[in-house]
């Protein structure tokens, strides 16, 4: 796992980056460039407490109707903060093939509900995992 001061940040229930997280989405394209060998895989997280069955088709047991309202639910976000990140550096030269994703719902949670002021939401992120080549 690549480790970094911060964690990517994104905004509610989409998979838009906070502008705030444009820095460290500039230094893992840098880290990228630097090591032509190097196979990631970008790791979405939400802050609902859904599992891999929430596929946005009904509401989750360990739900609020919240996860209903993403496409594919909360798997789906996941997946699709994931996949917004893979596309950044792909369109910045980065081979498609040395860049993976996954989506895990709210099914590897840093924490509760609390909210920081300076991180937000801090199981609303993607994980940067590197991978043997």
């Amino acid at each position: 796992r690549m480790w970094f001061s911060q964690m990517i940040a994104f905004v509610g229930n989409r998979a838009i980056p906070l502008p705030r997280s444009q820095p460290l989405l500039t230094q893992i394209l840098r880290v990228l460039q630097a090591n032509p060998g190097l196979v990631i895989r970008f790791e979405g997280h939400v802050n609902a407490k859904c599992g891999l069955d929430c596929d946005g088709s009904r509401p989750c047991a360990n739900a609020t109707d919240q996860c209903i309202k993403c496409p594919g639910g909360s798997l789906g976000l996941s997946r699709a903060r994931a996949d917004a990140l893979k596309a950044f550096v792909v369109a910045c030269g980065i081979e498609h093939d040395r860049v993976y994703t996954a989506g895990f719902a709210g099914t590897r949670r840093l924490t509760g509900d609390v909210v920081d002021e300076d991180t937000g939401h801090i199981n609303r992120r993607v994980e940067v995992h590197t991978l043997l080549a």
